[in-house]
């Protein structure tokens, strides 16, 4: 019956300042992505509502070149690189980003984060789909919360 404990930590409101490899060893910096607005999506490999949205999210993707795509996890590189083999993630993959992942406060996965072009955040969503039915709805329902944010 006690109200809630306020969080610690100020909510997060822009893209924190990082500096990774991607799955090809290629560098990617928060900076590197200013410019074009930028949806990240957080995932790990036996997440199942995470594999169940790969194809429709790579689909948003190729329809949509004027947003940066930014898949975050992690899984250390040869397990993200088994996963994106195995399920055909197209993708920019920047695995083993636990730092990046914390200062970002993500706690549930799949986890969509939308930050304009200056990398101020626009919003969250929950990612994922519970079959495939929900698979098929991924796309709509991604364009329609990404429309109204970008407004």
């Amino acid at each position: 019956g006690m109200a809630a404990c306020p969080s610690p930590y100020p909510p997060i409101t822009t893209m924190p300042p990082f500096d990774l490899k991607d799955l090809s060893g290629k560098r990617v910096t928060s900076a590197s992505l200013k410019g074009k607005p930028t949806l990240i999506s957080f995932f790990f490999s036996t997440c199942v509502p995470c594999i169940l949205e790969v194809q429709p999210l790579n689909r948003f993707a190729a329809a949509h070149p004027n947003v940066n795509f930014l898949a975050v996890t992690y899984d250390e590189p040869a397990e993200a690189r088994a996963f994106v083999q195995r399920f055909g993630v197209k993708w920019r993959v920047v695995p083993d980003a636990q730092n990046f992942i914390e200062r970002m406060r993500v706690k549930q996965y799949p986890l969509m984060a939308l930050f304009d072009a200056n990398g101020k955040l626009l919003g969250t969503k929950k990612g994922g789909a519970r079959d495939e039915l929900e698979a098929a709805n991924v796309e709509p329902q991604l364009k329609r919360w990404m429309d109204s944010l970008l407004k």
